[in-house]
């Protein structure tokens, strides 16, 4: 049996950002991409360009279409 201590990293999960194209840890999912056929996927964008563009995360969308657009807050 293994046992975790504080000293364990935790596993860092990068994720492709839609905006800058770069792979970051603490990505926050923003859009959906749904397929007719096989499993949709998630669209991903870093902290920086979720400020930056003022991105609303999946959690925060009231409509999410499927499509792949991405939501903006309002001004």
């Amino acid at each position: 049996m293994t046992e975790t201590t504080d000293a364990t990293p935790e596993p860092t999960t990068l994720h492709h950002c839609v905006v800058c194209g770069t792979d970051k840890p603490g990505c926050t999912a923003v859009a959906v991409v749904e397929r007719s056929s096989g499993p949709g996927r998630l669209l991903y964008a870093c902290p920086g360009c979720v400020a930056y563009k003022r991105l609303l995360s999946l959690d925060e969308q009231t409509n999410t279409i499927g499509d792949g657009r991405l939501q903006f807050r309002d001004r």
